[in-house]
């Protein structure tokens, strides 16, 4: 998002001929609210990947200062009219992950940590429904706003290139008509990249990676006390594959 942000930021401003930094500004300060949220959230599933993996493998390990607070840094984060970007509700939610994290790694006995994530099963459903908000319309987004971030990211860079595009096809076409083709073919190129990151495109994907890890976190939390110790294994294991298939869904997301 970053960089295809300001490839069109700077596109504005040559082709505005603009002597001002809003459009650079615009993307510092997506990425200052809605971008450090995409990011937190993903820490979190980070961290809880490699939980349950080490808890599969009865290992032990310890939790990262920053993942400990980012339960505080999602609820200082505001949108552009001063509004706590995240509900408070959904921030329960990332604080109760991120202790179900640090009793996993304080567990004496691995029955016990099953235990922990057990108990959170649903927090942890509510941090998965919290970043499929980020990208995808849902029912009772735990963001504020009715838009996810992420499609208005794309709404906002997609208006700005048609009004450059609109200035290459005018006056500058008539003015400069080689560098006025050039450029077009760099908003031409930005509109492929943004239309992949349509509704259909990446933040389906992504959705889809999201629901599969909450199918399995339903399927732990029925079946994850009864299991002897090496199907309870293998269903550790399983869970923490698709946690890690969420943040996998979304690093295929950058390149």
């Amino acid at each position: 998002m970053d960089t295809l942000c300001l490839q069109r930021a700077e596109l504005a401003i040559n082709v505005g001929n603009r002597d001002d930094d809003v459009p650079r500004q615009d993307c510092k300060n997506f990425k200052a609210a809605e971008g450090r949220l995409g990011q937190y959230t993903l820490d979190v599933f980070d961290a809880l990947s490699t939980a349950l993996n080490n808890l599969a493998d009865d290992k032990d390990w310890s939790l990262s200062s920053d993942i400990s607070n980012v339960g505080t840094s999602i609820s200082n984060l505001k949108d552009k009219n001063g509004v706590q970007l995240v509900k408070p509700e959904s921030v329960g939610a990332v604080d109760k992950v991120v202790n179900l994290i640090a009793d996993i790694a304080t567990a004496k006995l691995r029955r016990d940590a099953v235990k922990h994530v057990i108990a959170s099963s649903d927090s942890m459903k509510e941090l998965g429904d919290l970043l499929k908000s980020f990208f995808v319309q849902t029912a009772t987004a735990p963001i504020s706003g009715t838009t996810p971030p992420y499609q208005t990211w794309i709404e906002i860079n997609q208006i700005s290139l048609d009004g450059i595009d609109a200035a290459l096809a005018g006056v500058l076409h008539k003015q400069e008509p080689i560098r006025a083709r050039e450029l077009r073919t760099q908003v031409k190129d930005l509109r492929v990249q943004l239309a992949a990151r349509g509704p259909t495109g990446i933040p389906l994907r992504i959705g889809e990676a999201i629901d599969t890890w909450k199918t399995s976190v339903d399927t732990f939390k029925q079946e994850g006390l009864e299991s002897d110790p090496k199907t309870l294994y293998t269903q550790l294991r399983e869970l923490a594959k698709t946690t890690k298939g969420v943040k996998d869904a979304i690093e295929a997301a950058r390149n």
